[in-house]
């Protein structure tokens, strides 16, 4: 489809007017949206916002650390029930120095706060929530990085990831320490439909039942960015691995249920660069797409994409060099109900500036439409039953810094609507 036009625009400037960045999109099962991240540095707040699926503001909500520190959510997600949970890390002051402790909070589907968790590591140091999965039972697994009772100051980090009620009671915690004591950093985690919870980062993939028993733990030379289960428990991994020039390749690696190596893909796209892939889907026939940020001369990088089957076989790849074969890095990569695919990040224009690229894909690897929308970056894409597309991310605001920006788009491409949370940008 062409460009379109956005039918109508809202804008919502946070009461401070400083910067504001979204991190994460999710929608229920009504097609109602949900948009996470940061807002305010440098005593930025949490900022939630619900849509509905046309594009009507139902509300916001803000939260503010004790002590009115830095907070920034960076994941939501949606039970069944319509009640959103949105995770980060929030900041604390003990008198000397200023910290963070994972921050866990829960809405219902009409914004009311039904509660809230903080968790605050075993070293009193920084606690950083990265990812979030809910189960069908409503059941809420937070996972990111936890310094360790090493050095305060010079910590070590661990996985640490915590299960909670879908009323906010603690059901378990567990860290990963590890050889080597190392940093280990969690970056996403996913939940099967037997309630089993995946979760991964830089040093392993991790199982644990849905009670918190530990299951199996594999090890791959990289670091995984992004995790998905299919219908039959498999789990696919996807990052960045070490290839035979010391640059990083794509590396995607499939385990059963039962943790058994299925198989292992890498993709290490034009000659000696830089190729990392930052996320993964799965569609219902259990394909695995999986997109990130591939490596041209003198530094620049296109969008690519790869399909594979549930056995491995790789089916297609698609890059995308943009309108100034500059830098392009896609984030981001959901799939539909019929098995489309669509991919979203940042590519540069000529004019040095980043633009929101969303791209849609065919299961076959068809490009169907490309659309290009306003200067800034897109972290995150999501789709609702009837195929609508939403992303969300950070784009130039009045004067010249950066604001929410959420797009919808319907499923053949045509902008729907798009949103603004006013401010400026902040990235640390």
């Amino acid at each position: 489809s062409g460009a379109g036009v956005p039918l109508w625009t809202n804008r919502y400037n946070g009461p401070d007017n400083l910067d504001d960045e979204a991190s994460a999109v999710a929608v229920d099962g009504s097609g109602n949206v949900f948009v996470t991240g940061s807002s305010g540095f440098p005593f930025g707040d949490y900022a939630t916002i619900a849509y509905s699926g046309a594009g009507v503001p139902l509300w916001t909500n803000r939260y503010s650390a004790p002590g009115n520190s830095y907070d920034g959510a960076t994941a939501v997600a949606v039970d069944g029930s319509g009640n959103v949970f949105v995770t980060g890390y929030s900041g604390y002051f003990d008198g000397f120095d200023a910290f963070h402790d994972y921050a866990t909070i829960a809405y219902s589907g009409a914004g009311v706060p039904l509660w809230t968790n903080r968790y605050h590591g075993p070293a009193n140091g920084d606690d950083k929530a990265t990812a979030l999965a809910v189960d069908a039972s409503g059941n809420v697994f937070v996972t990111g990085f936890s310094a360790s009772a090493s050095p305060r100051f010079e910590p070590a980090y661990d996985y640490a990831t915590i299960a909670y009620s879908r009323t906010g009671g603690v059901l378990w915690i567990k860290r990963y320490s590890g050889p080597g004591n190392g940093n280990d950093y969690a970056n996403a985690v996913a939940v099967d439909a037997s309630g089993n919870v995946f979760v991964t980062g830089n040093s392993a993939t991790i199982a644990y039942s849905g009670a918190g028993v530990a299951l199996w733990t594999n090890r791959y030379n990289g670091a995984a960015s992004a995790i998905a289960v299919d219908v039959s428990g498999n789990v696919f991994v996807t990052g960045g691995s070490p290839g035979s020039g010391g640059d990083p390749d794509f590396a995607t690696i499939a385990y059963s249920g039962a943790g058994a190596a299925l198989w292992a893909n890498r993709y290490g796209g034009r000659g000696a660069a830089s190729d990392f892939a930052n996320a993964v889907a799965v569609d219902g026939s259990g394909n695995v797409f999986v997109t990130g940020s591939s490596g041209v001369s003198g530094g620049d990088s296109d969008y690519a994409t790869i399909a594979y089957s549930g056995a491995g076989v790789p089916l297609w790849t698609n890059r995308y060099g943009g309108s100034a074969n500059t830098f392009d890095e896609a984030d981001a990569v959901a799939v539909d109900g019929s098995g489309n695919v669509f991919v979203t990040g940042r590519s540069y224009s000529a004019g040095g500036n980043s633009e929101y690229v969303t791209i849609a894909y065919s299961g076959a690897g068809v490009p169907l439409w490309t659309n290009r929308s306003g200067a800034g970056g897109a972290n995150s894409v999501a789709v609702d039953r009837s195929g609508n597309v939403f992303v969300t991310g950070y784009s130039y605001g009045s004067g010249g810094d950066f604001d929410y920006a959420t797009i919808a788009y319907s499923g053949a491409g045509v902008p729907l609507w798009t949103n603004r949370l006013g401010g400026t940008y902040y990235s640390d």
